[in-house]
């Protein structure tokens, strides 16, 4: 076996075990569009079964955006020679806002379908350490925070996990080719329109000219990143927690924990939202609250559930009351303004 093939088998093998992906006995639904990242992770985990202990499905989703057959046929072709069960979806997207975020979510929810279908227990997608590079240099340049410098998760709750994020693209484009795989090339993956795109074939490029293996530099510094954010969610948890009541969808906390400076209200603000399971507010939002917790507290109207001496605030899907000693923290669902946009980023308050 060719010294690099067995270097990316080694790292994918021991990233799964680190991270426990999987556990022998388990039964794998492989996403693949037909392109060579996917074609190459299917293959890779063809190759690691014996060792690992895993069965493979595949899925494939057809997003009916342009002719899907021959991106089809190179997976139903391969499903031949291997022997694979091969499961498809077609979906019917209309155009409009947000195509690229609607697909993805359609995408998602048809391989979990088709998961369930082939009783898989995980959804393995081909994300690699260039994907993530693309995430945390298009977040860091947004401003994001440590959470979201964290990139692209290697396991998710929903079962959704991915091998490769150790592996940069170089490696799994070798690894197809001595593996002798076939792929399709998407024509979208190298349109300008998108900003990913921008980022992968003009800004990764020359950052890797200047300083080689840029890509996996960066990968690592996601899932740092990715390190610290979980275990500050863990340690405000453990402090917090025990004076936190919940009830249902709400939690309720002495208004003393909340600091007023925002560097220390973001990431119980973030914590309070991952308990709650809802996004975490901007920056900009959590600003105008720690503003407020510094101001003169105001009276605010009652009849919407909210006692009279309460400031009341919305955060993006959280509703925040804070009076008497006390701050209450509802998750609530995206407001919308009438126009199809959500009324989500910034804090409004209510006096």
């Amino acid at each position: 076996m060719e010294r690099a093939l067995r270097k990316t088998l080694d790292t994918i093998r021991r990233d799964v075990r680190e991270h426990r992906m999987w556990c022998a006995g388990t039964r794998l639904l492989v996403a693949c569009s037909g392109g060579v990242d996917s074609m190459a992770l299917w293959a890779l985990l063809d190759e690691l079964g014996p060792s690992l202990g895993h069965t493979l499905v595949v899925g494939h989703v057809d997003h009916g955006l342009q002719s899907g057959a021959e991106a089809a046929a190179v997976v139903t072709d391969r499903g031949a020679v291997t022997g694979h069960a091969v499961l498809t979806r077609r979906l019917h997207l209309q155009p409009g806002a947000d195509l690229q975020a609607r697909a993805r979510a359609a995408r998602y929810g048809a391989l979990r379908e088709m998961a369930d279908e082939a009783g898989a227990a995980a959804v393995v997608t081909a994300h690699h350490a260039d994907d993530q590079a693309e995430t945390l240099l298009m977040r860091a340049c947004r401003g994001a925070g440590v959470g979201a410098l964290g990139g692209i998760a290697r396991v998710r709750l929903d079962g959704v996990v991915r091998p490769l994020l150790g592996v940069d693209r170089g490696a799994i484009v070798t690894a197809a080719r001595l593996l002798g795989v076939s792929w399709w090339e998407d024509p979208s993956n190298r349109s300008g329109a998108y900003q990913r795109n921008r980022f992968r074939h003009e800004v990764l490029p020359i950052l890797n000219s200047v300083a080689p293996n840029a890509a996996t530099g960066l990968a690592r510094t996601a899932e740092n990143a990715a390190g610290h954010a979980e275990a500050l969610r863990h340690w405000v948890g453990a402090a917090v927690a025990p004076h936190v009541v919940r009830t249902g969808r709400e939690l309720t906390l002495p208004i003393a924990l909340l600091p007023e400076e925002t560097g220390l209200l973001a990431p119980l603000l973030a914590w309070i939202c991952c308990e709650l399971d809802v996004d975490a507010p901007s920056h900009a939002a959590v600003r105008q609250l720690a503003q407020t917790l510094r101001s003169t507290p105001v009276r605010a109207a009652s009849g919407d559930g909210r006692r009279a001496d309460e400031i009341a605030c919305r955060l993006r899907g959280l509703h925040v009351a804070i009076g008497a000693g006390q701050a209450r923290f509802l998750a609530a669902a995206p407001q919308s303004n009438g126009d199809g946009s959500k009324d989500d980023e910034t804090a409004r308050f209510d006096a």
